[in-house]
């Protein structure tokens, strides 16, 4: 099975998973993270990068939402890479609290997103 895996502190809480999974020898497992040392032998690791922020331009009550969507709009523009090399995850499981999973229905079409807060299939009304 093809597990895309999205979280901004590669592994964060699925390292558990991540090596269960691996340790099968039956997955294609993907992580898109921001740049960090940690290594997992066998995961394939594609990084994006967030634009700087400009906390003086953004209202204090919206910065998470901004930092949110801009970490949103980084990993979909990263998926949109991943799928022209032809990669076609079965599955994606990410935390929806960094806003990373935001846009990767316009990627991926559901029911292939799930967060770990809820254990269920994410779905926007536009989906």
């Amino acid at each position: 099975m093809r597990f895309l895996f999205v979280h901004q502190n590669f592994p964060g809480q699925f390292l558990h998973l991540v090596r269960h999974l691996l340790a099968a020898q039956k997955h294609d497992v993907v992580f898109i993270y921001e740049p960090n040392q940690n290594v997992i032998p066998g995961v394939r690791k594609i990084t994006y990068q967030v634009p700087p922020r400009h906390e003086a331009a953004i209202h204090p009550d919206a910065r998470d939402l901004e930092q949110a969507v801009a970490r949103a709009g980084a990993v979909a523009k990263t998926a949109r890479q991943l799928k022209a090399l032809g990669f076609e995850p079965e599955i994606i499981i990410g935390h929806h609290g960094w806003g990373e999973l935001l846009n990767l229905c316009d990627v991926w079409p559901p029911p292939r997103c799930s967060d770990t807060m809820s254990s269920t299939t994410t779905k926007r009304p536009d989906c």
